[in-house]
């Protein structure tokens, strides 16, 4: 009805099949898949331990061996075999319609991890909307290359009425010769990009780790391809959604690769797959089937047609390729090919391979990096894996309240972020294709009015981020704690555990499907799972709508350029008195367009790609459903990831960084939810529903977001609303300094005690779903202040905080006034701009957006580009290659003379420069000039330095814990003592990092504008030593990764660390410079 797939060439299994015809075709690929599976299964079972000591060698060799025996090659040789095999034999040869499903013949294994991705953001065009039915759109994408089906219309009509004579008349349409082509080799083309759509996990960059490459043999060998059937599918997801792997497809079938057996005593039925018609069109299905369907249905282990096509042929790909390689490498190891047995089971073999496997990660947690890529190799787990993100989601939660300490403590840190939020502002976009802007911001430096309606704005914003973002991190955490104790009490597939499998070669699988046990249980579970899920989704909108709503990352001044706003968003429905929309949820979608036409070469510019991602699969509501969110984070989080030049590290400014950051979380979150218990298969559902679905999540543990959605500043009093923008003006050079730091300080804490008495508390109060007292008392204790403390009086003179604490009286630094004279100049530029490009006013979008290609240039941007891919990918290779030689052979722990080797073999550059001002910028406010700011720290009230709580006094040369000190290369020496300003040495956030490892703390890796520092099982001493530094988070310097950052900001890392009790006088008791 629908005419979905109507977009994408007709797949080979046709949906038009009679149901029996279908179904013995799905079991025949079925079969064939088996066979791979059990081909590659005998390699594995008996001799697995050989398998895995020949990768380690292979991995270890540090580019001793010959090109051919390295196992980059291993992997490349097995691609080839297992294409033409599969090409060969596993697939339908061309029909008349020239249409089949086999692989590139001339293709290798895909680069990267994403690759696929990489190739439909250079290919996407733009999303087109059909209009099916009132209330239903039919969307699909265009590309670039041409390859566009589009079908034969008045053929298909007829097939649509029920005409079985019409489906023989199909043939291929003819290629259409348009600016944007149709038809055009659409077969050769799919044949081209398929593999990296179908199998994103073969890759080099993931399988060149042999945590990931032992992981992947492991569990495909040991466990039923049914176990991997969801995963699967999850893995193409991109694919499915855009059309490129998928098509027509029948809807009236669901599919299983797993069959439930009547008999208890067996794990599963016999037969290949399960093909049932819906269950609305045939009400004659006994009920025994019904519960079967169900209960596969809740398990999420039931598919469409197309959906279990694609799932079959995923995994038929996977088998064949990891039989290649395990023969391969078991050749390497006995010196002859391996014949094909029947395996000996070994009840030892499999508990030693796994730990192997463990083994290789060592004492190191998981990056947050590495996770999207260890995930498709792992089964899903049995149970809500919350330990995998309870510290990032702790360490997000620890950043959200030290930002809100600080916007009410530091007088200098809260106007750098009402700074930031200005310049990530929409008015700040062109309107059209004029150079002209919004007036708010071209009457900025000249109307005192405008200037103090757009701090109003920003204010707001920043004010709501942190409040929401307090008591998001809170609630998630406490809401996937109390996911833990359900399933405690009510465990999914009943407690059970894993069983040889009856029919399946005796690998495992589990006895019952998932949640199939829960009984009379499962409604209480699925609407708990349901709120848990639409929470957690919610908040993934906070983050997606700062993009979509408020479009921070075109205002953002790197992306200025390529962005305009279509036309001013409308003033209806805004507030009396209010200038802009209040709202954030209920906010209207940004309209944007590129500002000129963009020839194909500039699309190769970092900040063209990164803007072009964001824009057109997050910010953009149509084009964003062709691929899931978490690929896409996890690109961009590459990027961010990658930061190790200046002009890259500008790209992403911290604002952008920390949102992307947040929904990356959340997305990966939601995802794995997802795949524990799919509750959002079909749709969300209707708007209102599910707003307030998300409110009642919230009760008592946060207040509502949507209660608080517009965040009413204007209910604290004009007068200190206008001393902040006073001083706001000050700072910038608008006018002469009248208020110190002390007074702005009060300022501050007036300002947070009129926030919580005037509108959170009392609108919290009015509310249906309401934030318990303890947790508004929690968040007034992180801001440092109470409701009552500071009451407003219409004649209050200015609370002067550093005079009432003695503490000798401060003026602002003086780095910001030259803002004023700044925005004098740029006036000038863009009127200068603006008459050079009168004569272009008025072309239409069409002209301006242009960017297709011919295949020949395209094929050109993707070669450069992969090769500037490969390159930067190279460079890391030759690093982790280094690590994991120095962890197979047994490193050295943290502090032993032979720790920190790796540091000195990365010296690639070191920091260059001494300019305190050179690149550390605060993202979006980088043509300003404004540097980050260290934490306020007054000249007498210092943060408390606790000492160590468990141990004794050490003895001369030895640690508290009565051992030698530990010995640290110079290289890691130098830089704590620079930080702890015992030298004026510069240290780039590389060398931080580095000597962080040293002693024991890991990064996270994530992006964002802060780095996480999570102790490690190698650290010296206790927990219990420094209570406050389990996690430890530092701002990171945003002029690139291998840049020293001013002394500012490297004595504020000292700072931070001296907060949390590491201090230099501690450090010394534990550690000695190497000699």
């Amino acid at each position: 009805m629908y005419g979905h797939g109507r977009d994408a060439m007709w797949p080979p299994m046709d949906p038009g099949r009679p149901h029996q015809e279908m179904k013995r075709a799905l079991e025949r690929q079925a079969g064939k898949m088996e066979g791979a599976w059990k081909d590659f299964r005998h390699l594995v079972v008996g001799k697995e331990r050989l398998i895995q000591d020949t990768v380690i060698k292979l991995a270890s060799a540090n580019g001793k061996l010959p090109e051919s025996h390295t196992l980059e090659g291993f992997l490349e040789n097995a691609w080839r075999e297992a294409r033409d095999d599969y090409n060969n034999n596993f697939v339908e040869q061309p029909d008349r319609i020239g249409r089949d499903y086999r692989l590139d013949p001339h293709g290798t294994i895909a680069d990267g991890h994403s690759s696929d991705l990489d190739i439909f953001a250079l290919d996407f065009l733009k999303d087109m909307s059909e209009i099916i039915l009132t209330q239903v759109h039919r969307h699909y994408p265009l590309y670039r290359h041409g390859a566009n089906y589009k079908d034969e219309s008045q053929t298909l009509a007829e097939v649509m009425c029920i005409h079985p004579n019409a489906m023989d008349q199909l043939k291929m349409p003819e290629p259409i010769n348009e600016k944007i082509g149709f038809n055009k080799n659409v077969a050769d083309h799919l044949r081209k990009i398929r593999a990296n759509f179908l199998v994103p996990h073969i890759n080099l960059r993931d399988l060149l780790d042999p945590y990931n490459l032992l992981s992947f043999i492991h569990h495909r060998a040991r466990l039923v391809p049914s176990e991997f059937a969801l995963l699967d599918n999850d893995l193409s997801y991109l694919g499915r959604h855009s059309m490129i792997l998928s098509g027509y497809f029948d809807c009236a079938v669901t599919v299983s690769l797993r069959v439930p057996s009547a008999n208890n005593d067996e794990t599963e039925s016999d037969r290949p797959l399960g093909v049932w018609p819906d269950l609305d069109q045939s009400p004659e299905i006994d009920q025994e089937t019904v519960q079967q369907q169900r209960g596969l249905g809740n398990a999420g282990e039931l598919f469409g047609t197309m959906e279990a096509f694609l799932i079959l042929q995923s995994q038929t790909i996977s088998y064949l390729f990891l039989g290649k390689l395990c023969a391969a490498l078991l050749k390497e190891a006995q010196g002859k090919t391996p014949g094909h047995s029947v395996p000996v089971s070994n009840p030892n073999e499999e508990a030693e391979a796994l730990r192997t496997i463990q083994d290789l990660r060592g004492n190191s947690r998981e990056r947050w990096q590495d996770i999207a890529s260890i995930r498709q190799y792992e089964p899903i787990p049995a149970t809500l894996n919350f330990e995998r993100y309870q510290q990032n989601i702790l360490s997000k939660k620890d950043q959200a309240e030290e930002h809100i300490r600080r916007l009410f403590h530091e007088p200098e840190y809260f106007f750098q972020q009402l700074l930031e939020q200005k310049e990530h502002h929409w008015v700040n976009l062109d309107i059209s294709y004029d150079k002209q802007r919004d007036k708010f911001i071209e009457k900025y430096h000249q109307d005192k009015n405008m200037r103090y309606i757009l701090y109003g704005e920003c204010l707001r914003n920043v004010l709501r981020r942190a409040v929401f973002e307090y008591f998001m991190w809170n609630a998630v955490e406490e809401t996937l704690v109390e996911v833990t104790r359900v399933e405690v009490r009510q465990p999914p597939h009943g407690g059970d555990t894993m069983v040889p499998s009856t029919h399946k070669d005796g690998a495992k699988t589990w006895p019952h499907a998932k949640w199939s046990t829960c009984g009379s249980d499962y409604h209480y579970l699925y609407t708990f799972y349901l709120r848990v899920q639409t929470m957690i989704r919610y908040f993934g909108v906070f983050f997606v709508l700062e993009f979509r709503n408020k479009a921070i990352h075109a205002a953002s001044q790197p992306m200025r350029d390529i962005f305009c706003i279509k036309k001013t968003p409308g003033r209806r429905g805004i507030a009396k008195g209010a200038r802009f929309k209040r709202g954030h949820y209920r906010s209207d979608e940004m309209e944007l367009c590129l500002t000129k036409k963009t020839l194909a070469e500039d699309r190769e510019n970092l900040t063209r790609i990164v803007a072009e991602l964001i824009e057109n699969f997050i910010s953009s509501k149509t084009s964003s459903m062709y691929m899931g969110m978490r690929k896409v984070t996890a690109r961009l989080q590459r990027y961010l990831d990658d930061c190790d030049d200046e002009d890259t590290a500008q790209v992403f400014s911290p604002l952008v960084s920390n949102t992307i950051d947040g929904l990356d979380l959340l997305a990966e979150l939601a995802e794995h939810l997802e795949l524990h218990f799919p509750v959002h298969r079909y749709r969300m559902g209707d708007v209102k529903l599910t707003e307030e679905a998300f409110s009642n999540s919230l009760s008592t543990m946060s207040i509502d977001f949507m209660a608080f959605d517009e965040f009413e500043v204007e209910k604290v009093p004009e007068k200190r609303r206008h001393r902040l923008y006073q001083y706001l003006d000050e700072m910038q050079g608008f006018s002469t300094n009248t208020i110190n730091f002390g007074e702005q300080r009060g300022d501050l804490k007036r300002l947070g005690s009129c926030l919580l008495h005037t509108l959170i508390y009392k609108d919290n109060e009015k509310q249906k779903y309401q934030a318990r007292t303890e947790a508004l008392h929690r968040l007034a204790s992180t801001m440092g202040v109470t409701r009552n403390q500071y009451p407003f009086d219409q004649r209050e003179p200015p609370m002067d905080m550093d005079k009432l604490e003695d503490i000798p009286q401060r003026w602002p630094t003086d780095q910001w006034k030259s803002i004023h004279q700044q925005l004098l100049d740029d006036e000038k530029r863009r009127k200068k701009e603006g008459k050079k490009s009168g004569k272009n006013k008025g072309e239409s979008s069409n002209d301006k957006d242009d960017p297709v290609a011919d295949v020949q240039k395209r094929m050109e941007i993707l070669k450069a580009r992969r090769q500037w891919e490969t390159d930067r990918w190279n460079r890391a290779k030759r690093r982790q290659k280094e690590k994991w030689r120095r962890r197979v052979a047994g490193a050295a722990k943290p502090g032993d003379a032979g720790a920190a080797s790796e540091d000195d073999s990365e010296s690639e550059s070191g920091p260059a420069g001494n300019d305190d001002n050179a690149g550390d910028i605060a993202g979006g406010v980088q043509r300003l000039g404004i540097r980050d700011q260290p934490g306020l720290q007054p000249p007498v009230q210092r943060p408390g330095r606790p000492g160590p709580t468990d141990v004794s006094p050490p003895t001369p040369d030895l640690a508290p814990d009565h051992k030698p000190l530990g010995k640290l290369n110079k290289r890691v020496w130098k830089t704590f003592r620079s930080i702890f300003g015992k030298s004026d040495s510069l240290v780039s956030w590389e060398e931080l990092v580095r000597a962080m490892n040293a002693i024991g703390y890991q990064d996270e890796g994530r992006g964002g504008s802060h780095g996480v520092f999570l102790r490690t099982d190698n650290c010296r001493w206790r927990t219990e030593a420094l209570p406050k530094a389990k996690n430890i988070q530092l701002a990171k310097y945003h002029g690139g990764g291998r840049k020293g950052a001013p002394r500012g900001k490297t004595l504020d890392w000292g700072t931070r660390l001296a907060q949390r009790g590491f201090t230099w006088s501690f450090f010394r008791q534990w550690y000695r410079e190497k000699s």
